[in-house]
């Protein structure tokens, strides 16, 4: 850290707290964006743009530093380092491809007033089109997770165009009223039809939206338990 909590970027150089550096091997996603590392865009007479970032409803673009342009104006490959501005009021957050992250999205005073909210899955397709996460929940309160295993550990996982939620530790023995509200897919394409097949249920639709740049597939409203099993297939 620098002097006022500044960060410090490579080899000492000192970054403004409106900068933000990453390494450009980890394939990354933002929230609703997509970050691509190394897709780097050349301009007029080959000069180096830096990758491409997309975030919802703007388009900005990295640094151009490590980012070369061959013949023609075509990149030649990722940089070493990006750098991205982020205001104080406009920070993005990005979320590692092949991801899962489980998020309860409404604002609520404290997480004792969370209890019982509908949860939204964010699955982050990696380059091979998989994704795994997993989602714990006890009763926020007492050690009953680890005397009387009342806990609830799911593991979502995507791969080869289905979406699995299955207990990753069947000792658990917790309910909650937690259901599953929308499910977002970056790095989706767009389905012709998508299919909710429960455990225990009959086999349904569901509706979606799609949008093309950045490839984003929402599917709403599931309405499943969140401690269910299910499988959800994009055809």
């Amino acid at each position: 850290m620098g002097p006022r909590g500044a960060h410090m970027g490579p080899r000492g150089a000192h970054m403004g707290p409106e900068d933000v550096s990453m390494g450009l091997g980890v394939f990354l996603w933002s929230w609703g964006c997509s970050f691509w590392p190394g897709r780097c865009s050349c301009g007029a007479g080959g000069a180096p743009m830096g990758p491409e970032v997309l975030l919802w409803g703007r388009r900005c673009s990295f640094g151009a530093e490590g980012c070369s342009c061959g013949a023609g104006g075509a990149p030649t490959g990722p940089g070493a380092l990006g750098c991205s501005s982020a205001p104080r009021r406009q920070v993005p957050l990005y979320q590692r491809g092949g991801t899962v992250i489980p998020r309860q999205d409404r604002v609520r005073r404290s997480t004792e007033c969370m209890k019982g909210d509908p949860y939204s899955l964010y699955v982050a397709l990696s380059p091979q089109g998989t994704a795994q996460g997993d989602l714990f929940v006890d009763d926020g309160e007492s050690f009953d997770f680890s005397t009387s295993n009342r806990f609830l550990h799911r593991r979502f996982a995507f791969a080869s165009n289905l979406l699995t939620s299955s207990s990753a530790d069947p000792r658990g023995a917790f309910e909650t009223p937690s259901w599953l509200e929308r499910v977002v897919i970056l790095g989706a394409g767009k389905p012709k039809e998508v299919l909710l097949r429960p455990k225990d249920g009959p086999e349904r639709s569901l509706d979606f939206q799609h949008s093309a740049d950045p490839p984003v597939l929402t599917l709403r409203k599931p309405g499943v338990p969140i401690g269910a099993d299910w499988v959800i297939e994009l055809r």
